[in-house]
């Protein structure tokens, strides 16, 4: 059985993909992530608990998002940030605002969950690259910003 954090982490998930999806094609016109979340956290019947903290993942997600995707790139030596799949992008970007910003939660735990959403959402080939990245974040920049509360560039 799933626990409520890793379907709030699921619904995050799902909403961060919809929205990157959705950006970049041309066809679609542009909905806010609002919108998306508005349909797809609280559009569903799941407990209140598990759709807060689910909209809480993705508002701090959005809230640092640049900084999010040069601590990123600047951890995924040989790889810019735009060819990582939209699945593994999502994750990474979802795990390091949890990890940056939510010191009552275990890094262990942040990126043991993103694994396991690796191994439902995306290929065998993406979980150790995941890995290898959440822990290069966290020995970089992880401790400090758990302990001074920031997310800094440096």
């Amino acid at each position: 059985m799933k626990s409520d954090r890793r379907k709030s982490r699921e619904l995050a998930l799902q909403t961060i993909y919809a929205y990157n999806m959705q950006v970049e094609g041309e066809e679609l016109q542009k909905v806010s992530i609002n919108e998306i979340k508005k349909n797809l956290i609280f559009g569903l019947n799941v407990k209140k608990s598990v759709a807060e903290y689910a909209e809480k993942l993705v508002d701090l997600t959005f809230a640092d998002r640049n900084k999010i995707n040069k601590k990123i790139s600047k951890t995924s030596d040989n790889w810019d940030i735009d060819r990582i799949s939209h699945v593994d992008k999502a994750l990474l970007q979802i795990a390091t605002a949890e990890m940056l910003n939510c010191p009552d939660v275990p890094i262990k735990v942040i990126i043991n969950e993103a694994l396991e959403l690796a191994r439902s959402f995306s290929s065998d080939e993406s979980i150790p690259f995941i890995n290898g990245i959440l822990d290069g974040i966290n020995k970089k920049w992880g401790k400090k910003a758990r302990r001074i509360g920031e997310l800094s560039d440096k």
